[in-house]
């Protein structure tokens, strides 16, 4: 490749003038080979697009993480799960003897004997007064008598059901959504409280994660709600996309930032909690500026160059002045006119031949 440059460099200035009044207006021409191969760009008139780097951690999706706490106090008997486990919705993750369970289906065998006899006596009241033996009062209180029975053990059944109680003195702790166990504070053995507040699992669905993005008092009036964010982390050579879709009004005392949210899916789930992570916002700024492609730029002399092309025998070296880079856009304060075109392939070349 450098061998067919070398080539096209030796064919390809010929005479075509010069105006001694203008020194930075080309006096050579470009031959046919040299315009095959080198590419325009015309510069563009647009709000600066600026880029803010931050740092962050990998965070649970509270809205999609579920914290699981003892509901009776008891002695674990088992435990089913790890942390890092995947779990179905349903799934028993623990079995725990507890005299509160033995207490609940006590409650719930005398619930039921109350509403057989209510119902027995309601139904002997009831026909008692078809035959006239009973007044209306008495089979309207008997029918209230097993109404209350009733709504008694149907109580006492939806205590089994929410307990999962599966024998005299046993309750079952059940998974109450499918995701990850990402916290698991109990083990067998291990005597639990209902009145400690600690929890015994914790339940994370982490297909989205949030990203909490530390942001700093100077860059609060930079950054907006749906702005773009670009995230990385030290394990992957992976860059994934979100948006920022909360900022907390809170500065926090030691590190005077706040926090920016940002939401991330996570389909292979690699991202984890707690993971450091590189967060690029990309945000416009309110002026607008001319720009070029980045490597269309020339550093020579301590000053910066373009090529403007208008033919292949009117090219001028233009020095400019930059305002800043970005994602391959270099924004320009003085030198350059909209719609001109610029060399952005081979432009050192071209520069270097005709600046001899």
């Amino acid at each position: 490749m450098k061998n067919i440059l070398i080539v096209i460099i030796i064919f390809l200035i010929s005479a075509c003038g010069h105006d001694p009044k203008t020194k930075e207006t080309a006096s050579k021409c470009l031959n046919d080979t040299m315009l095959k191969a080198i590419e325009l760009d015309t510069v563009h008139l647009s709000l600066v697009q600026h880029e803010l780097k931050m740092t962050g951690k990998v965070s649970f999706d509270q809205e999609n993480t579920q914290k699981i706490f003892p509901l009776a106090s008891g002695r674990v008997v088992k435990v089913n799960v790890e942390n890092g486990d995947f779990v179905k919705k349903g799934d028993v993750l623990a079995v725990i003897n507890s005299s509160e369970a033995a207490d609940y289906e006590s409650q719930l065998s005398a619930a039921e004997s109350k509403m057989i006899i209510a119902e027995r006596n309601r139904n002997a009241v009831s026909d008692m007064y078809k035959d006239g033996l009973s007044s209306e009062r008495e089979l309207v209180s008997a029918r209230k008598e097993y109404d209350v029975a009733a709504a008694e053990f149907n109580k006492q059944k939806q205590y089994q059901k929410i307990f999962s109680l599966s024998g005299v003195s046993t309750y079952t702790v059940r998974a109450p959504i499918s995701g990850y166990i990402v916290e698991k504070n109990i083990n067998p053995e291990f005597y639990i409280r209902t009145d400690d507040n600690v929890n015994i699992f914790t339940i994370s669905n982490i297909s989205d994660v949030w990203v909490m993005v530390n942001l700093y008092e100077v860059d609060l009036d930079k950054i907006k709600v749906g702005y773009e964010a670009e995230v990385k982390t030290l394990s992957y050579d992976k860059i994934y996309y979100g948006v920022i879709d909360k900022i907390f009004n809170v500065v926090d005392p030691i590190s005077k930032t706040l926090k920016a949210r940002v939401k991330l899916h996570n389909a292979d789930y690699a991202l984890k909690p707690e993971m450091f992570a590189g967060v690029t916002i990309n945000y416009a700024e309110k002026e607008s500026k001319l720009y070029v492609p980045s490597n269309a730029i020339i550093f020579d002399k301590n000053k910066y160059f373009v090529m403007v092309y208008k033919d292949k025998c009117n090219i001028e070296t233009r020095e400019i002045n930059l305002y800043l880079e970005n994602k391959g856009k270099t924004y320009i304060n003085t030198g350059l006119t909209e719609g001109e075109k610029v060399i952005s392939k081979l432009q050192l070349l071209v520069y270097d031949q005709m600046n001899d």
